[in-house]
């Protein structure tokens, strides 16, 4: 199992997210007219090599750009929250089979889209958040 697996595993089982989005976790893109809420994530930076200083010193962390996406801002924003709360006290542990030193939000913030009047009833709305996963 690799570290995408195991994130998407692990986000899977926790009820206060699936609970709002059910088994709508998907890597890379979501699906065109799926339904929503839902989350997708993708690797924004994978070190090639290992750190060698500081308290993260011989890890290589991952960097996920976690993406919630709602019909509604609200929507969006609570699925944001329920995945910044699964982390909010730090993370370490087993991830289905990869052992993860931590897991901190290290950003959040609302993706602006800009639509015409029509569109606006169409697009769902969104928030992401950059997961640090050592």
């Amino acid at each position: 199992m690799n570290i995408e697996e195991a994130l998407r595993t692990y986000l899977a089982a926790q009820s206060s997210l699936t609970d709002l989005v059910s088994t709508r976790i998907r890597a890379l893109k979501a699906p065109i007219g799926g339904a929503y809420p839902q989350v997708t994530y993708y690797v924004v930076q994978r070190p090639n090599t290992h750190l060698v200083s500081g308290a993260e010193a011989g890890t290589k962390p991952v960097l996920f750009q976690v993406e919630c996406w709602g019909r509604t801002y609200e929507s969006s924003r609570d699925v944001a929250d329920a995945i910044k709360a699964v982390f909010e006290s730090g993370y370490r542990g087993n991830m289905g089979s990869v052992y993860v030193q931590a897991v901190r939000v290290e950003d959040d913030r609302d993706d602006e889209v800009t639509l015409s009047d029509h569109e606006e009833e169409l697009c769902p709305r969104g928030a992401s958040l950059d997961l640090k996963v050592i």
